[in-house]
């Protein structure tokens, strides 16, 4: 416990005073207080939890790593960057390297720093490569800002190639293209000469236009987020409302087994279903309420839209996976199964989706159920065939 190690070292400077005391009748006692007062000095000097190790980044990632190219991906500042990172290492089979990316072809860095800019990749040591979106970059000020940021870079020795983010998604090919003409006079790599001018007038400007710079990455950064996160909120809700209302109908199905475990199993719908179930599943039309699973729109800015796609997409895959989940449970149990349908079309859990957990015949059973007992066809069905 935290408090352990101090209540020792009270203990034994404790100690020690009661043995100085002792000292003027055995002054030998004096060795002991000499071993303990060295104890004690050798814990308050010693850590008392180990430290813990940073987290892995890209710079620490190894060829034989099975997490390599996420670790670098995980380093790109966005979705933009990522993709072109992904294409660049697929058509230069590049491999990791003291933080960069090596192939015979080329030498890849990324984030690098030189003075009060950083760089989104750098290849072959001297082109710089900057992968913009254009929201970001697309304002007048922050056009005059990569003016000048490039005006720098050339000066210092660099070639600049800027890749619009939109390039990147819709046609990876042609961002490799740019970057193999460009790379095509530096074929390996080269130191950057800096040029040599009569006088570095905008020495200010651009520390205060990588300031600025910063700033800007920022907001976008915050921007995007904030775009992305009102954008999935609708159907991130309606599938966690799902995903907790089909577990609650679960419960209830396995509630209601029991009482039904004396009845031969695959026997007809209308035996399984006795009148007193219906009457108890019927209060469920009240008490579930389902949204719908809507995609977002798509919107103009190319960044925010691959956010929202890859959200849309994992969000879908969960989904699907813990709807194939109970296909098989059902499967596997015609009792359940059976309880369950009827829980469904009960709740009215919409039937295109019911219909990816049971089979057909037997959604329609339950439906049928329903309308032998009361007017549940027009309150439920409505104008979808089923006939």
């Amino acid at each position: 416990m935290r408090g352990e190690p101090k209540k020792t070292i009270w203990f034994q400077i404790g100690l020690i005073a009661i043995l100085l005391l002792v000292c003027f009748l055995f002054p030998w006692v004096l060795l002991l207080v000499g071993i303990l007062a060295w104890t004690v000095y050798t814990d308050l000097v010693s850590p008392m939890y180990p430290s813990v190790p940073p987290p892995r980044t890209w710079r620490d990632a190894k060829p034989l790593d099975d997490d390599w190219l996420t670790l670098f991906c995980e380093g790109c500042e966005s979705p933009a960057e990522e993709q072109f990172l992904r294409a660049m290492v697929k058509e230069f089979a590049l491999k990791p390297n003291n933080g960069v990316l090596e192939s015979p072809e080329l030498i890849l860095a990324m984030q690098v720093e030189v003075e009060n800019y950083r760089f989104d990749f750098l290849a072959n040591g001297r082109q710089v490569i900057e992968v913009d979106g254009a929201a970001y970059h697309s304002s007048p000020d922050q056009v005059e800002r990569d003016r000048i940021r490039d005006e720098y870079s050339v000066r210092s020795g660099y070639k600049v190639l800027r890749i619009p983010a939109a390039v990147v998604f819709k046609s990876p090919q042609e961002a490799i293209r740019r970057v193999r003409a460009a790379i095509a006079e530096t074929p390996s790599y080269t130191t950057p000469k800096k040029m040599t001018l009569p006088s570095e007038t905008r020495t200010f400007a651009q520390h205060f236009n990588g300031f600025l710079d910063g700033v800007a990455r920022f907001d976008r950064n915050v921007s995007v987020l904030q775009q992305v996160n009102q954008a999935t909120m609708g159907f991130e809700a309606a599938i966690e409302t799902e995903e907790k209302q089909l577990a609650a109908l679960v419960k209830l199905t396995e509630l209601e087994k029991p009482r039904e475990a004396t009845q031969r199993e695959g026997s007809e719908m209308n035996n399984l279903a006795p009148s007193i179930q219906l009457v108890r599943d019927r209060e469920l039309t009240s008490t579930f309420h389902w949204q719908e699973i809507v995609q977002p729109p798509r919107v103009e800015d190319a960044e925010v839209q691959h956010r929202i796609d890859e959200a849309f997409r994992s969000a879908m895959r969960g989904r699907d996976t813990r709807l194939a989940a109970l296909k098989e449970r059902c499967a596997r149990d015609p009792v359940f199964l059976k309880h369950l349908c009827l829980k469904m079309v009960a709740a009215r859990y919409p039937a295109k989706d019911a219909m990816k957990i049971v089979p057909v015949p037997i959604y329609f059973e339950a439906v049928s159920a329903f309308e032998r007992h009361d007017a549940f066809r027009d309150q439920y069905w409505g104008d979808i065939p089923y006939s």
